[in-house]
């Protein structure tokens, strides 16, 4: 086996990879400005059209089959019959080295809509998962008089944003119309931007003193009548897959190309392999499917293709009969199958009995069990179809604990439902989605066995909920019905709590890539002893990380490398290094073939 292979997944939604960057193409610091990240996804398109030069400006909009699509005015590429020629497209991540591309025939002359292909993607050195197709806008929230910047190639210049806005004239489902004080013709096909820098038209036309842009939405509608991949969406979408998840006895990950490997127990199908079989090293899961994220529950998993439809595996129920968030038959929980509802989601989580996910339009689903309201829809009664949900409003990403769920709105606050954790019960219940944290803004959750964590936009952690180990991390035993500062002055990128039952660990990952642990004493600390530990203790070993899991009783996380380590209980092969031996100390997880 070769264990110096990278980790990671194949995705196109501007999510970070487990891997190296790419040295040609790859994701902005997530400290850049957006525009930055935005320019990434519109490009420069040269051409031969009627024996002249055609320049305009293109946005990327799906990838699939080692292709990129580019969506552009159908003028910069088509006059009456004629049809450009050597085409090439110019990235802004790739200076100077423009890649060909080609003419689909889908194209809407009414509309000034058109389409390009960009074949042989690695091979031009385009690494499409880390493009940042997440700068989707919201066309109907302009209004007139709104400002707006205009992303495009003004004839071949060097090219931007505007510095000024530019105000809108009108809006309208099908055009937004402004001036054209700052924009040439150059700019065609390229993006018209709200003030957040994401895409909300496609620029057609410039004739003085007024432009137009085909609204976004209308031209997403168009690419999908086509049947292109369209990957285009919010930015609140997704805003952290799972790469690695830690189960109770058991552990997954994603490779670079999207391919799902599970390993350790295996006794409810919660490999994913098509057997009962439990094994020591990753296995295949049983599917030709890419996957865009993973998230492991007690004895089940699920995981998010890249076009957003969600897959379970494995047991979800007090027994291997009984409901949960896994549908089918004994065999049918064996391999992934599909979640029932036919929605779209932009994450996923899983936790002990039950499973939530974001859709592309903001609303949480959830689906399992449901004895403690953790599915948030205002009843206790299970359900093995997704339900929404009571509440309006829109999230980020989702975090299903073993008994309750939160989410984290798009505008930093925290909603938990469910299990409330103080105590170690369900006394107070939700059954709702109830705001959390008063005034405090996250930018990430996680909700473990009667506690939660949370990372505040200063980066200070905050936990809240049962203690009984001192898995918030404060110094204390003691529990706290509201947000409690984790001990140590650190400044974290994400805290992951443990989701299954038990005596609860926590790890939490620094802005540095540092990991640190705290909570039960266990061998899931990583701190070269067993000691309970109320307050964060370094991971051995000097590794940095970025990304990690905890686990009942072990914990995994992807190296800034790439690599995948797990130290913990390996009674059941959890750790996926071959043996059944406890590791205190992070050890390699070697990744088949």
């Amino acid at each position: 086996m070769n264990a110096r292979r990278r980790w990671g997944i194949s995705l196109a939604a501007g999510a970070l990879l487990a891997g190296a960057p790419s040295s040609r193409l790859f994701a902005q610091d997530a400290a850049a400005p957006a525009s930055d990240d935005t320019e990434q996804i519109v490009g420069m398109i040269r051409c031969t059209l009627d024996g002249e030069e055609s320049i305009g400006a293109g946005i990327l909009f799906g990838t699939a089959n080692d292709r990129l699509y580019v969506v552009t005015a159908n003028h910069v590429v088509r006059r009456g019959a004629a049809a450009c020629t050597d085409i090439r497209v110019e990235l802004r991540a790739l200076p100077g080295e423009p890649v060909a591309a080609a003419l689909t025939t889908s194209f809407d002359a009414r509309r000034d809509v058109a389409v390009l292909s960009i074949p042989g993607v690695r091979v031009n050195g385009i690494d499409a998962a880390r493009l940042p197709f997440d700068r989707l806008g919201d066309p109907a929230a302009l209004a007139r008089g709104d400002g707006v910047f205009v992303l495009g190639y003004p004839q071949g210049r060097p090219w931007g944003t505007n510095v000024a806005p530019i105000p809108i004239a009108s809006v309208s489902d099908s055009v937004l119309v402004f001036e054209t004080s700052q924009v040439v013709p150059g700019h065609s096909g390229g993006a018209l931007l709200d003030r957040r820098r994401e895409i909300v038209g496609l620029v057609l036309e410039v004739q003085p003193p007024q432009a137009a842009a085909r609204n976004i939405v209308q031209v997403i509608e168009l690419l999908r009548g086509w049947r292109f991949p369209v990957d285009l969406r919010g930015r609140f979408a997704l805003a952290e897959p799972e790469l690695v998840s830690a189960g109770a006895g058991f552990s997954c990950a994603l490779r670079r190309d999207g391919a799902a490997f599970c390993w350790g127990s295996n006794d409810h199908g919660e490999l994913g392999s098509g057997t009962r079989g439990a094994s020591l090293e990753p296995v295949r899961v049983s599917t030709g499917l890419r996957f865009a994220s993973i998230s492991t529950g007690a004895t089940f998993a699920c995981a998010l293709t890249t076009e957003g439809a969600a897959y379970c595996w494995g047991n979800a129920g007090a027994d291997d009969e009984g409901p949960g968030a896994v549908r089918g038959e004994r065999v049918e929980r064996r391999v992934p199958g599909a979640v029932a509802g036919g929605l779209t989601f932009a994450s996923l989580s899983a936790g002990g009995a039950h499973a939530c996910g974001v859709t592309t339009a903001g609303f949480a689903y959830c689906w399992g069990e449901n004895d403690h309201g953790q599915l948030g829809d205002g009843t206790t009664t299970t359900s093995e179809t997704p339900v929404r949900a009571a509440t309006e409003v829109r999230f980020r990403s989702v975090t299903a604990g073993f008994a309750h769920t939160c989410g984290l709105a798009v505008d930093g606050r925290a909603f938990c439902w469910g299990a409330r954790g103080e105590d170690g019960g369900d006394s107070t219940a939700r059954l709702r989605p109830a705001h959390v944290g008063g005034a405090l803004r996250f930018t990430s959750l996680s909700a473990g066995s009667f506690y939660t964590c949370g990372v505040a936009t200063s980066g200070a952690g905050h936990c809240w909920g049962n203690n009984q180990f001192g898995q918030l991390g404060d110094g204390t035993t003691d529990p706290s019905a509201a947000p409690r500062l984790v001990a140590g002055g650190h400044r974290f990128q994400r805290i992951v709590a443990k989701r299954a039952n038990g005596r609860p660990h926590t790890c939490g990952l620094t802005v540095d890539g540092q990991a640190l642990c705290w909570g039960w004493e266990s061998e899931a600390l990583g701190r070269g002893n067993l000691q309970d530990t109320s307050r964060p203790g370094t991971v051995v070993g000097g590794l940095r990380f970025r990304a990690l899991s905890a686990g009942f009783s072990h914990t995994c996380g992807i190296t800034v490398r790439g690599d995948i380590y797990c130290w913990g209980d390996d009674r059941y092969g959890q750790l996926g290094d071959g043996a059944t031996a406890t590791r205190i100390t992070p050890g390699l997880v070697p990744l088949p073939p």
